[in-house]
């Protein structure tokens, strides 16, 4: 629990820091979304310990089962992919607080689903899914 605690401070010192940076700055600063900032440390660890723990208890069900497979046979090829479409969205956030969060979310949510998309036709063709997902 203490883990999950620490990904939720982690999840609100990210999007909270940043907020406050970028208007310190007057413009968009992704200084607490870089890879080795402890603030991410710690969401990233309660995200996968919750993912761990929701898969070690839907282990025995055959619908979740499938979902949670078929998410994972893709997640390597989403986790390539991510960089290109976040390269080519070339975003810009707004500094306003409410705005900002709004346009993390849409473009964290538009990334996934075109690395997903990416990723689940790449498993589809035969000589592509040996070699790159």
């Amino acid at each position: 629990r203490l883990l999950y605690a620490a990904g939720v401070a982690g999840l609100i010192a990210t999007a909270g820091l940043s907020v406050w940076l970028s208007n310190m700055r007057g413009a968009t600063d992704s200084y607490f979304f870089s890879h080795g900032s402890l603030n991410l440390v710690f969401w990233s660890a309660s995200v996968f310990a919750f993912g761990r723990e929701v898969v070690e208890n839907f282990r025995n069900e055959g619908k979740a089962e499938r979902i949670i497979v078929g998410l994972s046979k893709c997640s390597f090829g989403v986790y390539l992919a991510h960089a290109f479409f976040i390269e080519r969205l070339n975003y810009s956030f707004h500094t306003s607080a409410g705005i900002l969060f709004a346009e993390i979310l849409l473009v964290s949510c538009t990334v996934y689903v075109l690395s997903f998309a990416l990723s689940w036709i790449l498993n589809r063709l035969p000589v592509l899914n040996k070699w790159i997902v």
